[in-house]
Parts: structure tokens; sequence; C-alpha cells
């Protein structure tokens, strides 16, 4: 093998010190994939499984609520999310959270916006982030803002994490009563609670984990009992959604202009703050540019095949790292 395909991992699996990226794609590719894989297979635990499940409180009542309603492809959103997670892991080797604009679907469901004027808002401000990024001109953005901003940034995502929560179990919520064990209701929510705040410190219980097996449980059984046919498995595949001049109006002006400023300063600079916080090994492979380019082209392709506009965020990647996802 020539001396410049010679790859050499460290023990720690936290760089490659081979060609770069613009160097030799494919090589650095093949090296990343190779990097991770080994350790994979070296570190990987119920801890880490339970880690990876620490966002989904933030992304399946998106995805669901937009889906059900024909305002995304579901298709496409788990396709190109499963990717871009994928992708992420490779490129920043942190568990860089993969979620839904906020913003945008916070419009998007209460303006009732179309398909095409969901995927222009993500378009728009994938854009905007991308030109940030290539341009390097987001990182004059990350010089001047205090770093008191993105802390207050960082623990407003936390406390509208816990606020959110609280208002879907109010809203959908009941208590069950005396058949409250296979059912929905606040019971199993305070459980819950309890469950996760007494082994909060503790490494080795999987809490994300258990809690999402015993809401598969429970989904499983109320289809069962309510007599509901399960939906058959077939292949589907992405269909190609090009927005119209107005629709794209419509979705940058409502919606992509109240995204931008959110994704630029909690997806991009306090995300990068607390993944150099987190892991200050690897800041050099997490900083605002890298996040900006990635950003823009995870909205730039997907939005293009009906996928929900994403992002990564501060507050998954707190959440996942906080249940052991290293």
């Amino acid at each position: 093998m020539p001396s410049h395909e010679i790859v050499e991992i460290d023990e720690s699996l936290n760089s490659i010190h081979g060609p770069s990226f613009w160097h030799n794609p494919l090589l650095y590719i093949r090296s990343s994939v190779k990097e991770r894989t080994l350790h994979m297979k070296k570190n990987t635990t119920l801890s880490e499984l339970s880690g990876s499940l620490g966002d989904l409180g933030t992304l399946l009542p998106i995805l669901v609520a937009l889906s059900i309603t024909g305002q995304v492809s579901l298709t496409s959103s788990l396709i190109f999310g499963g990717l871009w997670n994928i992708i992420s892991g490779l490129v920043f080797r942190i568990p860089m959270c993969v979620q839904p604009m906020k913003a945008v679907a916070a419009v998007a469901i209460s303006a009732n916006l179309s398909i095409g004027e969901i995927m222009s808002a993500g378009i728009g401000v994938g854009s905007m982030i991308f030109f940030l990024g290539i341009t390097r001109t987001i990182r004059i953005i990350e010089k001047w803002t205090p770093v008191p901003i993105i802390r207050g940034i960082q623990l407003g995502a936390g406390i509208t994490l816990i606020i959110k929560a609280a208002d879907l179990a109010r809203k959908n919520g009941s208590w069950g009563g005396s058949s409250w064990k296979w059912n929905d209701n606040y019971e199993w929510a305070i459980l819950s609670f309890i469950f996760v705040f007494i082994f909060y410190s503790s490494r080795r219980v999987p809490t994300a984990l258990i809690l999402f097996i015993i809401g598969l449980i429970i989904a499983l059984v109320k289809v069962i009992k309510s007599g509901s046919i399960l939906p058959s498995v077939s292949f589907n595949h992405p269909e190609i959604v090009v927005p119209t001049l107005e629709e794209f109006k419509i979705g940058f002006l409502s919606a992509s202009l109240g995204q931008l400023p959110l994704t630029a300063l909690n997806s991009v600079i306090a995300l990068a703050a607390l993944a150099n916080d987190l892991f200050p090994e690897r800041s050099t492979l997490n900083t605002v540019g890298k996040i900006s380019v990635s950003i823009g082209l995870m909205n730039i392709i997907g939005c293009f095949f009906g996928s929900i506009p994403y992002c990564h965020g501060s507050g998954g990647l707190a959440g996942q790292y906080r249940f052991d996802f290293n």
C-alpha cells in the first residue's frame, strides 16, 4: 500500500492522521468509516444506545405532526434524517444531533403551510447559513457574540424543552385510573420522571433506552386492544419537490427569516461552544464554519425531496450526551 494511504488510528480514535477530505475525499471517507467501525466495536454499550435516543423527544412530535397532514414527506424525512446522522457522526466525531427546525415547524403548523412552502423555508435558511459558513462570515458573528449570550441561549434551550415536555403531557395526557398500566397517562409520566431522577447520576442504567422500550410496548398493546390493523411493510422512495416562486416567497418571508437567527446562534455558535466544552480534544473538527456548511447542505439537498428542514442544535447534543451518548 502506498505510504500516503496509510492511516494511523490512535488509541483514542479521535483523529485521522492521513490525507484531508479535500486532498483525497474517497480515501478520507474510507478511512473515517474504518475508524468509526473499529471505535463502535470497541465502545458500543447499552448506555451509548440509550444516549442515542436522547433527542427523540424533539424529533418525533414535530415530524409526526407535519407528516400526518402531508406537509412533509415522512419517507424522505426518515431517509435523509438517518443519512445526515451517519454523515454527521463520521465528520464531527461527536454525537452531533440532527433535529427539525423548530421555528419553521411552528409556523408551518400554525399557518398550515404547504409542503412547497415548508421546503422553500428550509432551502432559504440552508442557503443563507451555507453562505455564512463557506465565506467564513459566521466566524465574525461568533467573534462578536458575547459569551453570556451563548450561555443564555443554552440555558434557554433547556428551559424551553422542559416547558414543552410539560405542555405536551398536560395537553395529551390524562389520569389512567384503574386501567393506567397500558395507557398513555399522567401516571407513566410521573413514574418516568422519578425513574430518570433517581438514576440521574448513574452511567450504568440506560434510562432513555428503557423508557423507549416501555413506550413501544404501551403503543403496541394499545394498537392490539383497539383492533387496529398494523401498517404493511413496503418499499418507498422520495419524490422530488420543486417549489413555485409564490411558494418560495411565502415560505421565505413567513418562516425562513424567523428561523435564521435561531439557527445561527443556537444551531451553530452555541452548539460549537458546547461541543468544544464537552469534547475539547475534537475542537478542530467542530468549528462554526463546518457546522454551518453541514446545515446548509442538509437542507439544500433534502428539502428538494420533501424532507423536513433539519438543523443541528445545542439542546439535542446536551440531551444525547446527558444520556451517555459519547
